[in-house]
Order: C-alpha cells, then sequence, then structure tokens
C-alpha cells in the first residue's frame, strides 16, 4: 500500500511540475517579441501536447 501512496504522490508532483511548465511557457509566449513565438515553440516541443491546450483553454476562459 506504502509503494502504490508514494507512486500517487510523485504523479501528482510531476502533474504540478507539468502544469508550472506550461503556465511559464504561456507567459514566455505572452512576453515575447512578435516572430519569436516559433523560435520558443520549438525549443519546448516536449511541453507541445493535450494539456498544454487545456492549459491554454483554461487561461482563455478565466480571461473572459
Amino acid at each position: 500500500m506504502k509503494l502504490h501512496q508514494d507512486a500517487s504522490n510523485s504523479h501528482l508532483l510531476m502533474n504540478e511540475q507539468r502544469l508550472q511548465a506550461y503556465n511559464q511557457l504561456i507567459q514566455t509566449l505572452l512576453d515575447c517579441p512578435s516572430g519569436e513565438e516559433p523560435e520558443i515553440l520549438a525549443a519546448n516541443t516536449e511541453l507541445l501536447d493535450a494539456g498544454f491546450v487545456e492549459v491554454q483553454e483554461r487561461e482563455l476562459q478565466c480571461g473572459e
């Protein structure tokens, strides 16, 4: 049972770290000079997944 709890905690921590990385990438894109977005995205392809899209959608909904 302890092993399962440790694995769950590790999974939650990884999700939190990934969420922070998504948010940091979004902020970097918002703050960068126009035209630098493709370079930033190319340097962060490991974050370009469905989770990133979901975070962006939530950010947009909160801003409306």
